[in-house]
């Protein structure tokens, strides 16, 4: 007998049906999008740095020891998420975290303590 099964079929529909009903399936699609983010190294390396200070991407290759190729991917997809704003000051382009993602970041960090 497994531990976290039932042994017969004892659906109750109508509270299942309830439940099933009232989830928004694109938004926990979205909500699962969001977590992803954090669970690669080098994105959660680059949120990190980002809560301390504006970095450009050079900076944040070197304190993640990555490519500026690797580190212009993570951003997009920080950026598409809308974790992190970039503004550019000639040629250098400057990264920070917004306050959705310190926000996120430190609810992230609280359930992890």
């Amino acid at each position: 007998m497994a531990m976290n099964s039932c042994d017969l079929l004892c659906l109750d529909l109508e509270a299942a049906e309830e439940v099933r009903a009232s989830l928004d399936r694109e938004r926990t699609q979205s909500l699962a999008s969001t977590v992803k983010v954090f669970s690669d190294p080098t994105r959660l390396l680059i949120i990190q740095a980002l809560a301390q200070r504006e970095l450009c991407g050079c900076d944040l290759g070197w304190i993640c020891s990555q490519s500026d190729k690797v580190i212009s991917h993570h951003l997009g997809r920080l950026k598409r998420d809308g974790l992190v704003a970039t503004r550019r000051d000639g040629k250098v382009v400057f990264a920070s975290l917004t306050e959705h993602g310190r926000t996120l970041l430190t609810m992230i960090e609280r359930v992890a303590a």
